[in-house]
């Protein structure tokens, strides 16, 4: 491998790992839904539909933006608990230092 693959894969390779896994994933879901979808008209009487007329259809934007709409509630409760759970353990670091230095002084005097 090229040095410059190297160090692009050195300073990128968690990017480049989740934007392939999200592709990924998402072909996935485009895939299944296209199948679900064309089960749904078959079962209607209605004739199947090509991948590009699936991808133009409200039922698949409808379950891309479902289905990224869950994972943005979760990654804010995620921020949010670990934001306040970093500030609960910071507090209790400063009032741990706080009562520490306060007996330190007392003993030194």
């Amino acid at each position: 491998m090229p040095p410059h693959f190297r160090r692009v894969w050195r300073d990128n390779g968690l990017s480049i790992v989740l934007v392939v896994s999200f592709l990924a994933t998402w072909l996935g879901q485009v895939l299944a839904g296209w199948d679900v979808y064309n089960d749904e008209r078959r079962d209607e009487g209605r004739s199947a539909v090509s991948i590009t007329e699936y991808l133009a259809s409200s039922h698949f934007g409808e379950a891309t933006f479902e289905n990224w709409e869950s994972e943005f509630l979760q990654m804010a409760a995620y921020v949010l608990f670990t934001v306040s759970s970093c500030v609960s353990v910071a507090r209790l670091n400063q009032g741990a230092r706080a009562r520490s230095s306060w007996w330190t002084s007392m003993l030194v005097i």
